[in-house]
Parts: C-alpha cells; sequence; structure tokens
C-alpha cells in the first residue's frame, strides 16, 4: 500500500503479516496467535508484543530483553571482544552461547553446565562435547551418534523408503522406530518386543499394541487404559489442576 507505506502477506497456511516502512510489523499464524512489533529510532530497537502476554526487545548493539507468558524476564547482551551472548533470567538462570561453539547453562540451583557445539561442513555433522564426559554427533544425513557419562555408545541411522530409525548401543541392546508409529526393542540377551502406537483422531486417543499381547491408550481427555498379557485391564483418569499446580489421578 503505497499510502501507508505497508505490505501486507496472506498464506495459504492460513498465516497472515504484515511489515511497513517505519519498522512497524505484526504477524498472526495459522491458530490465531498475534504478534506486534514497533521500531524504536531513538534507541535502535524493536519491541515486540504477543498476544499470549508475551514481550520482546531486540537492538541493535545485540541487547534485548524478552518476557515469556509465565512472567519470566531474560535480559541479553552480546559481547563483540568474546564473540559471546551472555542471558541472565530472573528465576535465577543464566547462560552463555560464543561464536567459537563454546556456551554454558546455570540453573535456578546454581548447577552449571558447559558444552562445546561445532560444525564441520565436510562430513555434514555437528559435534557436541560435554563437560559431564558426554558427547554426541548429528548429521545432515539424519543419523547420529553419542556417548553417555558411563560411556555407553549409541549409533542411529534413518532409512528413508522405510521412514524408521535404527539406534544400536555398545552394551548390545538396540530400538527402532517407524513414521508409521511401529517400534521395535531388543535386549541385550537378543530378546525382542515390537509395537505399533496409532492415533485416533476422532476420540483423541493413542493406543499401543504390543508382541507380548499387552496393550495400553491414553487420550487428550487425560483418560488411560493398560492390559496387560492376561488380559487384566486397569483404566484411570489424569487432570491437572492449573490453579494449584497439581495432577490428580483417579484409578479404577
Amino acid at each position: 500500500d503505497e499510502l501507508t507505506g505497508c505490505t501486507v502477506e496472506v498464506r495459504s497456511d492460513g498465516s497472515s503479516s504484515e511489515s511497513c516502512e517505519d519498522g512497524s510489523s505484526w504477524y498472526e499464524d495459522a491458530e490465531g496467535f498475534r504478534t506486534e512489533s514497533i521500531l524504536d529510532e531513538l534507541t535502535g530497537c524493536i519491541v515486540t508484543v504477543g498476544s499470549d502476554g508475551s514481550s520482546s526487545s531486540w537492538c541493535e548493539d545485540g541487547s534485548g530483553w524478552s518476557v515469556d507468558e509465565d512472567g519470566v524476564r531474560t535480559e541479553s547482551t552480546f559481547d563483540e571482544l568474546t564473540g559471546c551472548n551472555f542471558e541472565v533470567r530472573s528465576d535465577g538462570s543464566s547462560g552463555s552461547w560464543c561464536d567459537d561453539g563454546s556456551n554454558s547453562f546455570t540453573d535456578a540451583e546454581g548447577n552449571t553446565e558447559n558444552w562445546t557445539q561445532t560444525y564441520d561442513r565436510e562430513s555434514g555433522c555437528t559435534l557436541r562435547i560435554d563437560s559431564n564426559g558426554s558427547s554426541s554427533g548429528y548429521c545432515d544425513d539424519r543419523s547420529s551418534w553419542s556417548v553417555d557419562e558411563s560411556g555407553v555408545r549409541s549409533e542411529s541411522t534413518f532409512d528413508e523408503s522405510t521412514g524408521c530409525h535404527l539406534t544400536l548401543y555398545s552394551d548390545g541392546t538396540s530400538h527402532g522406530s517407524c513414521e508409521d508409529g511401529s517400534g521395535s526393542f531388543t535386549d541385550a540377551e537378543g530378546n525382542t518386543e515390537n509395537w505399533t502406537i496409532t492415533f485416533d483422531e476422532t476420540t483423541g486417543c493413542s493406543t499401543e499394541i504390543s508382541s507380548d499381547g499387552s496393550s495400553s491408550s491414553w487420550c487428550e481427555d487425560g483418560s488411560g487404559s493398560f492390559t496387560d498379557s492376561r488380559g487384566n485391564t486397569e483404566n484411570w483418569t489424569q487432570t491437572y489442576d492449573e490453579e494449584s499446580g497439581c495432577t490428580l489421578r483417579i484409578d479404577s
């Protein structure tokens, strides 16, 4: 629109947005979540407010702040000398992310985790090494590997023709999961369990059927059930009370 200096986009997925020459903009996704942004020319900062109550500000000098829907505030700064972004949160946690791949996070109790993450363009893999002794790698071909703190190594591959992930562990176990909901687990002795998980959009329930004859289901309304291989069934209903912050489960 030449009069307003704004461009409006409406997408086939149901989302829409508008951006204007004065730096203001808004975006609304297909579910109706909306954000509105304005540019403060004096500070060089863009302030964004979301329809869920969240807000944020990002500035040309790399600093910024954000407040999520729970009211937790995060203050961010960028140090050009070290190439690191630092974040401090109102819940007492903090973190840093640096251009050289080194990172750290400290939770509200003061526990700190450090790690280094780098990307190898030749192999197409991202390598992460943690201060607790674990390490992992994730590659563009969707393969991956990891070594946990105790030294157990796992290697995962993805078969595009079957849509399945296969993970092999150094302790002799293996795990498979497929996009069609099927999966399997084989223990170190070679015993294999298979299962299939399906979701019914009409009832809002997921059902898992295992090769040992057992089955289970869990639904969006909080109800669930489990039937063992002998046919014994247990039913329950589970609800969450936001006011008290408690989960209540009632069994049959």
